[in-house]
């Protein structure tokens, strides 16, 4: 079936508008409900940069699901996506600026210093302020080539988004395995495909 621009416009990217919207709905539903236990602010901020996390790997995921179902029409919700993630790790950033450090870039810089986790997250947020100011298609039209150069860097994103929660992490580290797996599945699909047939050779050959 044939997806047109007018089906994407109405139908589908309101969709994806909900499905992106609804952990927030639910965080300030829990929130205004007082059900996020003993630690609100910490559940929060925990939420929210998870979701950042999540809505970058889905991103992510865009190009190889369309190389293997062929379905070009899904590119066009790659950009509402990235931007998404961006919300939710700007959300995750804010919390705990202003209810983790009152507001003070002197103890958010001080805790950079000192704690490599908060170090790797914030450089992470740091590189995608670039990548959402010129996620509009006239930037990206008057880039050209440099914006695909510049957009590689949601790779390293991905990455310092699973060193910040590795470092996090204390006990249960399911979850940091999980998203380094598709992170590194959704890589290796970026391989030129002689690179990739190396690897697998490499592989195949042990």
């Amino acid at each position: 079936m044939r997806v047109t621009t007018k089906v994407i416009k109405t139908r589908i990217k309101p969709l994806v508008h909900l499905f992106a919207l609804l952990p927030f709905l639910l965080l300030l539903y829990r929130l205004l409900n007082q059900s996020l236990g003993a630690n609100p602010i910490e559940s929060l901020t925990h939420s929210t940069g998870q979701w950042g996390l999540r809505f970058l790997l889905l991103t992510l995921g865009v190009s190889p699901l369309v190389k293997i179902t062929g379905l070009k029409w899904l590119m066009q919700l790659r950009r509402m996506l990235g931007l998404y993630s961006a919300f939710y790790v700007l959300l995750h950033f804010l919390i705990y600026l202003v209810f983790d450090q009152s507001l003070s870039l002197d103890y958010v810089l001080e805790d950079i210093g000192e704690h490599p986790y908060i170090t790797a997250g914030f450089f992470g947020f740091l590189l995608l302020i670039p990548l959402a100011a010129t996620s509009p298609l006239a930037v990206r039209r008057r880039m050209g080539r440099r914006w695909n150069q510049l957009h590689r860097l949601t790779y390293a994103v991905g990455v310092l988004g699973i060193i910040h929660l590795l470092w996090l992490t204390k006990a249960d580290f399911g979850q940091v395995w999980i998203y380094s797996i598709i992170f590194l599945i959704l890589m290796l699909f970026r391989l030129p495909v002689r690179a990739g047939k190396r690897f697998l050779n490499a592989v195949t050959s042990q």
